[in-house]
């Protein structure tokens, strides 16, 4: 009973906090297609869609080809998902990849539709609850982002993603995952992380007002865009990033810059880096 409480208030937390009144909306479409047999069994219900926008199938067979391109994935390699939501990435990956994939997020809805809708159809697609503490998506979370442990063994995987993640963790937050990343991956193995990167290019972009994203508020080590709420949207200056990697044992090999920023040569919103463990 104790567990079904806790369960119970952390949905009423994400009802009431978490864009109430489209979460009213997306139960209403979700009966319109359940009574008109429209629904995609690999494309969740709307009142799931806590991460993202547009189409669900198309951008999940854009994370895989971004993971090709840019991070020379391989169908046999193990992929671990950090902050998997409802399966975007997964999805993509569903029928390409034949090595083991393990998805973590602390939003125990998404990560229970991902275990009732793509694991039985994909066996070597596994999903789990990340016990981390979130205000919103999971209140009773037992460890902070400083200090929660992969719940994986060392040099497990040869692949790590993490899309929308760091660009919401705090400094001792982002040291903690960047470590676990680097005890998780193989030899050689690589990184996928976006975030929101302040450089030379970037910083006359904000000042300019061309960025859809005002970092104006300064904290040690960062930058918000959310006084009341810094984790809304945290940005680092892309040195710092480099040299917490390189503490970790991690080295940039590739970066591709987004238009957060309003920079005219980015690709994509957030800026994604491709980091490589060499030892």
């Amino acid at each position: 009973m104790a567990a079904l409480a806790r369960k119970l208030r952390s949905e009423l937390e994400y009802i009431r906090v978490v864009r109430p009144t489209a979460f009213a909306r997306a139960i209403v479409l979700d009966a319109r297609d359940a009574v008109l047999c429209r629904r995609d069994p690999l494309t969740p219900p709307r009142r799931l869609g806590f991460v993202g926008s547009g189409d669900f199938r198309t951008a999940g067979d854009q994370f895989r080809e971004l993971f090709v391109s840019l991070g020379d994935l391989r169908p046999e390699e193990d992929v671990l998902d950090v902050g998997c939501g409802v399966g975007r990435g997964a999805i993509g990956l569903t029928g390409w990849l034949q090595g083991r994939y393990e998805g973590i997020d602390v939003v125990r809805r998404g990560i229970q539709w991902c275990e009732q809708a793509i694991t039985p159809r994909y066996p070597n697609f596994h999903f789990q609850v990340a016990d981390v503490y979130n205000r919103h998506y999971n209140p009773v979370g037992r460890f902070s982002a400083s200090e929660y442990r992969f719940p994986f063994e060392d040099r497990s995987f040869d692949f790590v993603v993490l899309t929308s993640v760091f660009t919401h963790l705090l400094p001792a937050d982002r040291d903690n995952y960047i470590s676990e990343i680097a005890r998780v991956l193989r030899p050689e193995g690589r990184c996928f992380a976006t975030f929101f990167l302040l450089n030379n290019e970037a910083r006359p972009s904000l000042q300019g007002a061309r960025s859809q994203l005002n970092f104006r508020f300064s904290r040690p080590g960062y930058w918000t865009d959310n006084e009341r709420i810094p984790e809304a949207a945290v940005a680092y200056e892309e040195a710092d990033v480099q040299a917490e990697l390189e503490r970790s044992g991690l080295r940039i090999a590739r970066v591709r810059y987004g238009v957060w920023s309003g920079r005219s040569d980015g690709v994509g919103w957030q800026d994604v880096v491709l980091a490589k463990r060499s030892t």
